[in-house]
């Protein structure tokens, strides 16, 4: 009898045992499918900013690239990929890239402006947003979203001309000209 409850004991917990690993894996699946849910979320963003979006490794080395960083640089994700960041960056801005990169490091975030280079060699000015990743308090990379601001440079140069010929206009002309305040002061 003693033997008989022990094995029917036995049994219940082997019954128990597997209903809790039914469960546990029953579980397993169901956060391995948000994961996957959140990460196709997630990548479903990243692929489909108007900003151009990368991630690097924590020696520089693009890890994921979106469409938009690569259309502004007339290539393909995947030829960015690999890529380390030196080789997009203008070398005349080099200095100032190696600036704010040494921040990172420091886990400040940071934003700037740099001139990249395309496939052709031509350069696109963009404003650079930095987030610094860390995992178990190491550094382990940055994520970058850059903006392009050619129009807004070209808006600022025609600006910059328009003033320099309205100077010299004002500058030239053969009479005197006053402007006058509200009570017909010389301002």
């Amino acid at each position: 009898v003693a033997f008989a409850m022990v094995l029917i004991t036995l049994m219940a917990l082997e019954w128990c045992f597997s209903q809790l690993q039914q469960e546990i894996a029953d579980e397993n699946l169901r956060l391995y499918e948000e994961s996957e849910r959140l990460r196709v979320f997630n990548e479903s963003i990243v692929q489909s900013l108007g900003a151009g979006i990368f991630i690097e490794d924590a020696t520089g080395y693009i890890t994921l690239a979106n469409p938009r960083i690569a259309v502004l640089l007339s290539c393909t994700p995947e030829s960015l990929t690999g890529q380390h960041w030196k080789a997009i960056v203008a070398p005349e801005d080099m200095a100032k890239a190696k600036e704010e990169i040494a921040k990172r490091l420091q886990g400040v975030t940071s934003r700037y402006e740099v001139r990249l280079l395309t496939q052709e060699g031509e350069r696109v000015p963009v404003i650079v947003s930095t987030h610094p990743l860390f995992e178990d308090g190491h550094f382990s990379g940055a994520i970058s979203v850059l903006v392009d601001i050619t129009e807004r440079k070209r808006a600022e140069e025609t600006l910059r001309a328009s003033e320099n010929r309205l100077r010299a206009l004002i500058q030239n002309m053969p009479v005197m000209l006053n402007a006058f305040d509200g009570d017909w002061n010389i301002v």
